[in-house]
């Protein structure tokens, strides 16, 4: 299975790049698009004796900070590179909710570009509400984009040039969903720092999350038929801006075990 990790930063690619995966080695053979480095392992077992099935195939690329880097850089790798069988996009996330604490690992299933509207005097309007936009026109349903449809399924389907499908084991979406939270992410092009635009998008769209790429990703995945699934640790809370209160070192430590996990535990579909 050849999955392809998608991070904003060096910083938080750098620590991607320690995954504890066995026998992995380097291959810079996704070095010549500019954005990706990867490595790769096969069949086997891990230092515990489970065994590893399959051959799964890793590569990291770094996007850039926002939306649109984000778009562009996973447009052009999907488009130009060896596709993915599952995308996965991972990085850190400010949390609007005390229950969600600094360093929790948790899965957006639904993102929106919550400041892609107009402003009015009665307050800021989505492009929906503004009547520009239909609210329901494919991948957004209500303005949203969700990583499940309403029977639980990716929104997966064929690639819109090659026309071949892609299929990801049913057990990596349900280990993922059985041991992350599932949350409700708004994706932003400034981040928040004071209560008053925190409690403007708390009202407006009652988010978990806020990151500054998340909606793109699902975006480009959806369009493009791609399997995806994110996932994103709490560096700090949102609102009043105070980077001493933010640890970003223990967002990244903690999803990197988490990723671990996940791609530990892949097993390809027989």
């Amino acid at each position: 299975m050849k999955v392809l990790l998608v991070a904003a930063t060096e910083a938080e690619a750098a620590v991607f790049r320690r995954l504890a995966l066995p026998g992995a080695v380097r291959d810079d053979s996704f070095a010549g698009n500019g954005f990706s480095a990867g490595c790769s392992f096969s069949a086997g077992r891990d230092p515990s004796g489970r065994d590893i099935r399959g051959n799964l195939h890793l590569s990291l690329m770094v996007a850039g900070i926002g939306s649109t880097a984000t778009a562009w850089a996973l447009t052009r790798r999907l488009c130009t590179g060896s596709r993915p069988d599952i995308v996965i996009n991972a990085g850190i996330a400010g949390s609007f909710r005390d229950s969600l604490r600094t360093g929790d690992v948790v899965m957006p299933v639904s993102d929106c570009f919550a400041d892609a509207g107009v402003e009015s005097a009665e307050g800021f309007l989505t492009l929906s509400e503004a009547g520009i936009q239909d609210p329901d026109a494919y991948p957004f349903t209500g303005d949203r984009i969700s990583a499940f449809n309403s029977s639980g399924d990716q929104h997966a389907g064929p690639h819109p040039f090659s026309g071949e499908r892609t299929v990801v084991p049913e057990s990596f979406f349900k280990l993922a969903a059985a041991d992350i939270r599932p949350v409700k992410a708004v994706t932003v092009n400034t981040v928040t720092g004071t209560r008053e635009t925190a409690g403007r998008l708390m009202l407006k769209y009652d988010p978990d999350i806020e990151t500054m790429e998340g909606a793109a990703f699902f975006y480009v995945c959806s369009r493009d038929g791609i399997p995806f699934i994110a996932l994103r640790a709490v560096s700090n809370r949102v609102g009043i801006r105070d980077r001493g209160s933010w640890n970003i070192p223990l967002a990244l430590e903690n999803l990197v075990l988490v990723l671990e996990n996940l791609l530990k535990n892949i097993t390809l579909k027989e």
